[in-house]
């Protein structure tokens, strides 16, 4: 209740200032009690009725690890590795935060970059993975909070959830080389939701055409009472079996990705993300064209076989260490470990033959391993010199990555390239390829 001593007005007729200023309304309430006051000739205070006034506090300020308030970002360390304004990041970055995510119900990482210019789905791998076009290059090359998949595989053997995306941002053109690799067009970096001190949880249930079915959730809290140390978990299932004829199989894919916080100190931060998928899904090499076409009425058409079946499977593990050392200079090391295995098991087409009635094919298996260690060890110095502020940044990089796919083949019986059937069983194959791949790799980088 706001309560005003109104004197009577002066001869002149001004209106003494109370306490406190008023508004274009609280003016006009009090114009009109002094009328009341000098019609009636009551001496003494009016009592106004109570006020409420509701509103929100500024936003927090946004931080290029945080969320966002609401649609725009304005902050971003995709193309820098440093905390910096996007209006002063001399690259392309488009930033796709978790409000579109989340409005949009995207469920996979391609959902969330056909949001961008300049960026467009390539193919699926089989139905086993994503690759992108930007800018015209081909890529399945992305980033998990600055640091890249294994240069070792061959392709991200699931789709990307994004049950613990906080945001996906996609730095375009030649620019890119400032991770040391990736292609030209441009490289997607996912930033993971961070846990939060303050009790925070949400869950989604999905329904949608050809039995699609999906759960997922995020719950945050404090743990142990403790106010330096937080942890989050965000987790999805889903099976979308799809508008394909498979012969009534059905893709799957379970998500969880558990990350703890710690801050001793005001000075010192420390985070443990991980994330653990498993895909289950038929293996599905798409559509064939015979002399130069696809007939529009095979859309839904599978040449495979029931039995034709992937599983992926991809685990990732990363510590980030940050200490400031004083309000000039902060040092930041960061250990990442991926693994992982896939298997084929599956029919595979070789062609239609020459009069365009017959999908010739073949059995293939694939089983292979991989994994990777990947080390950032960094320094971020602020310092001002004649006039000019500098935000320089000085790394090391080393990753260690390995793949061993292990593959073997042989022939299975065509089908008509008009009507295809199931039926064909599997038959005895024989070694195709053992490859052992290593690569190993460091560098250094400098910017200001």
């Amino acid at each position: 209740m706001i309560t005003h001593s109104l004197p009577r007005p002066s001869p002149r007729g001004r209106i003494p200032t109370g306490r406190m200023g008023l508004s274009r309304l609280g003016f006009a309430v009090a114009v009109s009690c002094i009328g009341q006051a000098q019609a009636q000739d009551a001496p003494g205070e009016v009592v106004l009725e109570e006020l409420s006034v509701v509103g929100q506090g500024a936003p927090a300020a946004e931080r290029a690890t945080g969320p966002v308030s609401g649609y725009r970002a304005t902050r971003s360390a995709t193309g820098t590795k440093t905390d910096t304004a996007l209006r002063d990041s001399p690259q392309t970055i488009n930033v796709v935060p978790r409000q579109v995510i989340g409005d949009q119900q995207d469920l996979r990482l391609t959902d969330a970059v056909t949001n961008v210019s300049n960026v467009q789905p390539g193919s699926t791998v089989q139905g086993r993975s994503q690759n992108y076009i930007i800018r015209g290059f081909s890529t399945q090359i992305f980033a998990v909070d600055g640091v890249l998949i294994n240069p070792a595989i061959a392709f991200y053997p699931v789709e990307r959830d994004l049950a613990n995306a906080e945001r996906v941002e996609v730095i375009k053109g030649p620019a890119s080389v400032l991770y040391g690799r990736g292609d030209p067009g441009g490289v997607v970096n996912i930033v993971t939701r961070r846990p939060t001190l303050e009790p925070s949880g949400e869950m989604t249930v999905l329904g949608g055409g050809f039995g699609l079915r999906r759960v997922q959730g995020s719950v945050s809290s404090a743990l142990l009472g403790s106010d330096t140390l937080a942890g989050r978990i965000s987790f999805a299932a889903q099976e979308d079996p799809t508008f394909r004829n498979f012969g009534g199989n059905t893709n799957s894919r379970y998500f969880v990705a558990p990350a703890f916080s710690w801050t001793p100190s005001p000075d010192t931060r420390v985070c443990l993300n991980s994330e653990f998928t498993s895909q289950y899904s038929q293996y599905d090499e798409g559509l064939i064209a015979s002399r130069g076409r696809v007939p529009l009425d095979a859309i839904g058409r599978y040449y495979g076989t029931p039995w034709s079946r992937y599983y992926g499977e991809n685990n990732a593990t990363t510590l980030r260490i940050e200490h400031d050392v004083n309000e000039n200079l902060t040092l930041r090391q960061i250990v990442n470990g991926q693994w992982g295995v896939f298997n084929v098991f599956a029919s595979r087409a070789n062609g239609v033959n020459a009069a365009g009635t017959q999908v010739t094919r073949r059995e293939a298996t694939v089983d292979s391993t991989f994994a990777a260690v990947d080390t950032q060890s960094e320094a971020v110095l602020k310092v001002e010199t004649l006039g000019f502020a500098h935000t320089a940044l000085f790394g090391f990089e080393y990753t260690n990555g390995f793949r061993h796919p292990y593959s073997q083949q042989g022939v299975l019986p065509s089908t008509s390239f008009l009507n295809p059937t199931f039926g064909a069983v599997p038959v005895p194959v024989s070694l195709q390829a053992d490859l052992k791949q290593k690569l190993e790799l460091f560098g250094f980088y400098l910017q200001d």
